[in-house]
């Protein structure tokens, strides 16, 4: 718990936060896995790497198993875009900036998933 105001977190910018909500608009797949992606800042991943790390993060009674292609086109197409992971020739890895705000707020589009699984966008 941080003790003086000056340790917060820094609120994101403006302009930081509408491509989140479209990262994750009720898309629990593209937030599970830019989740993986900004958790480890520091890896690269192409896409069999991704598909480890998705089914690395599940029970043995796994429900999700996603296609290589899919992860990639969720990198490319979504997470990409939206700033939140960088690509370059098919390898992936977190956007550095912003990462403990955009790592928690995914956590909390999990979260709400999790708690709320009927709700629709």
């Amino acid at each position: 718990m941080p003790e003086t105001t000056d340790q917060l977190p820094q609120p994101l910018p403006a302009g930081e936060f509408e491509p989140l909500i479209s990262l994750v608009g009720n898309q629990e797949a593209k937030t599970a896995v830019a989740t993986i992606l900004l958790s480890q800042p520091d890896a690269v991943f192409n896409a069999t790497a991704l598909r480890n790390a998705v089914r690395d993060t599940q029970d043995e009674a796994s429900g999700w198993s996603p296609k290589r292609p899919v992860l990639a086109r969720y990198c490319e197409r979504s997470l990409v875009p939206a700033g939140i992971v960088t690509e370059e020739d098919r390898i992936f890895r977190a956007e550095g900036s912003f990462l403990p705000q955009r790592l928690a707020f995914c956590g909390s589009i999990l979260g709400w998933s999790l708690d709320f699984p009927k709700a629709k966008s």
